[in-house]
Order: C-alpha cells, then structure tokens, then sequence
C-alpha cells in the first residue's frame, strides 16, 4: 500500500468526497489554498482511504488553524492501520504551517489517542465526541 499526497484534479478527490458526504453527510471542501491538499492511501492504484483537511477556529482562541476535517477508510481495508497511516502522514504534511498544533475533532478519539494525541479539554464538543491535538514541528 502506497499513501500518495494527491492533487486536485486527480479523480481519487471525486470518490473521496463521495465517500465523506454519505458517511456524514453535508459537504467536504477539499481544495483550498488555506490548507493542505487531501491525502489518498492508495493499494495497487485503487483508493481505499483518505484524510481531508480545514481551516477552524483554535480551541479558545479566534485564530483560523488547520485541522484534520475528515479521515475515512473504506470497511474492507479497516483494522489494517491505513487510518494512523493517513493521519501520521497528515501530522508531517501539517509539519510546516504556522500552528503549534494540529486539531481534530471526533467521535473516535482512540485512533489519535494510540498516535500521541491529547484531549483538549474545554473545548465545545457534542456529546460522544472529542477535540484532540497534537504537537507540530515548528
């Protein structure tokens, strides 16, 4: 399995989306010069999962900050380690922003929590669901 970093005109993007909007529903963004580009996890040139990602505000601040929006993977290819792939990938792509950390907001917190990634605690979350961080290289 290859994880590839994918440019938007690829047509792993179309299928991607598909997949983020019948899982959750609404719309997924998935080119923006605000952050990076989505990542594709990718086994014999067919897509089976990828990390989308979006600009929101910080936890307890105003300031507009990269998070991970979505990592999905397709059910065949789960308890693989393709989802800690995607979003250790996504934590190197992330690497050179101008943030301190890197965000994600859950309802599966102990795929992060295994990589490192720490509770945010007072941040507004639903029920069931988690703001998690990790630290980025700057």
């Amino acid at each position: 399995m290859t994880i590839l970093l994918v440019e938007s005109n690829l047509p792993y993007c179309s299928l991607f989306k598909q997949w983020c909007e019948a899982e959750w529903g609404g719309c997924i963004n998935l080119h923006s010069t605000d952050f990076p580009a989505p990542l594709f996890a990718v086994d014999m040139e067919r897509l089976v999962g990828g990390v989308a990602f979006s600009l929101f505000a910080e936890p307890l601040t105003d300031k507009q900050v990269v998070w991970i929006n979505a990592i999905y993977v397709k059910s065949e290819y789960r308890s693989q380690g393709v989802a800690s792939l995607l979003a250790e990938k996504a934590v190197k792509v992330c690497a050179h922003l101008n943030q301190s950390y890197l965000y994600v907001y859950t309802n599966r917190p102990n795929l992060y929590i295994r990589l490192g990634w720490e509770p945010v605690y007072n941040a507004n979350a639903e029920p069931e669901h988690w703001v998690l961080k990790t630290v980025l290289n700057i």
